[in-house]
């Protein structure tokens, strides 16, 4: 078992149909599956391997999903820091049992000046997804059902990061209750703050519209740029915490005060 067949699904059953939008950016379930497919081949050529523990420092981008289920074709286990977390946590915490870090640039700033992280010789910077093209197909490792999925390290306040894990099998019985919970449509267009829900909207077919958000503090994210989207892109659904909805409604309808 291995979450990742959940991508090869939807490549094979609905190719053409958006997954993900990125500010201009579409991407349907075959562009994911060629980005996916070319990260992997990278990855493994530059020496990931089946059960490495590869650390992602990419912010909720198209970007973060071809890390994912790449990673996860691969067999290895993507370990992630708490939002919010990842300056500090990154600098101060001990990252003894990493092989591989994969971020965006300033991220991988921060990881050499980690003690353990910056001897590693894996560091490689995500905006190397953009610039792999190649038309090959995506070789899927198994994995047991209870192998980690994803391993989330905490802030660390004592020094020694705390970790959350869980199973190929938990995340998918986590999106088999989203599903029953939510209740999907096939026609739904999400925008959405929260990279787990996203996770599920992509192995149930659902089109998410990544938020344009300030994913440092959500709460300070730009409302109007954010109704732009939702009228630009037909958004029937919003999937965000209650600080980012409370916030940007705030900020509207304070605009909408002022100008009266």
């Amino acid at each position: 078992m291995n979450l990742a067949y959940k991508l090869l699904e939807n490549y094979n059953n609905m190719p053409d149909k958006i997954c993900l939008v990125q500010n201009n950016e579409k991407i349907t379930y075959k562009d994911l599956y060629y980005k996916v497919s070319n990260f992997k081949k990278y990855l493994v050529k530059i020496g990931i391997k089946k059960e490495n523990k590869v650390l992602v420092l990419v912010p909720m981008s198209v970007e973060l999903y071809v890390t994912l289920l790449a990673i996860w074709s691969i067999g290895a286990i993507p370990c992630f820091m708490d939002a919010g977390f990842i300056k500090n946590g990154v600098k101060k915490n001990e990252f003894d049992d990493i092989d591989a870090v994969i971020g965006i640039t300033k991220y991988i700033l921060y990881a050499n000046i980690n003690k353990n992280l910056r001897t590693l010789k894996l560091k490689i910077n995500s905006k190397i997804i953009n610039e792999l093209n190649e038309k090959v197909e995506l070789n899927i490792e198994d994995v047991n059902e209870n192998f980690y999925g994803i391993l989330t390290y905490t802030s660390g306040t004592t020094g020694k990061p705390k970790i959350v894990a869980r199973s190929h099998k938990f995340l998918e019985y986590q999106g088999e209750i989203l599903e029953k919970t939510i209740k999907y449509d096939k026609n739904d267009i999400e925008l959405s703050t929260i990279p787990i829900f996203t996770l599920s909207n992509i192995n149930v077919g659902i089109t998410t519209v990544i938020a344009n958000g300030n994913y440092s503090n959500l709460g300070d994210s730009n409302a109007e740029k954010l109704i732009i989207q939702i009228a630009k892109n037909k958004i029937n659904r919003l999937m965000a915490s209650p600080r980012f909805i409370k916030s940007n409604y705030r900020t509207l309808y304070k605009k909408k005060q002022k100008n009266c």
